[in-house]
């Protein structure tokens, strides 16, 4: 696997505390804007579920301390409970769907979300992960298709076909 690549079925189902180490909730889905023209795309936002009470969507201001495997919220947590209109859920929006490669000129289903992390701790979509070796991968089966990264689209070269996604593409 590519040094310091993040994926987001790995990063999903992990425990979210609070700023007093208490768990709130699991990571459920990040959400990214699909801003025209801009080249960054950071994760602006990660939803979270609660056993008693509302799911939370926090902006990633939020988030205190993250690395692989812990979520730290701060104490600000104000929390949202609507997309913006260029926002998208990356595992409901993405993960799953099929997208169509601009640049290969192909159809392709995503297995997953692949992130960088930048110095200053946020997430970064470098892409998605299209192929069976992905697939085989979430099942617990990667063993058998040994490598990661033989088949990524970069993000700037993928049309979304999810509803939402597709939406938010062609929408102002």
């Amino acid at each position: 696997m590519l040094h310091g690549v993040l994926l987001l079925t790995r990063l999903t189902g992990q425990d979210v505390l609070g700023p007093d180490g208490q768990i709130l909730g699991r990571l459920v889905d990040l959400t990214v804007r699909l801003n025209r023209g801009s080249e960054s795309h950071l994760v602006e936002r990660l939803v979270v579920t609660r056993r008693h009470g509302a799911e939370l969507v926090l902006p990633w201001t939020a988030v205190a301390n993250f690395h692989a495997g812990q979520v730290v919220l701060g104490a600000d947590q104000a929390a949202a409970h609507e997309l913006g209109p260029d926002e998208i859920l990356l595992g409901c929006d993405v993960v799953d769907t099929q997208i169509v490669d601009v640049v290969g000129q192909r159809l392709a289903r995503v297995a997953d979300v692949v992130f960088v992390q930048t110095p200053d701790s946020r997430l970064h979509v470098l892409g998605v992960e299209v192929g069976f070796g992905g697939v085989l991968r979430r099942l617990g089966l990667g063993r058998i298709v040994p490598g990661f990264g033989n088949d990524v689209v970069a993000w700037s070269d993928l049309h979304l076909t999810s509803d939402r996604g597709h939406l938010v593409q062609l929408g102002p």
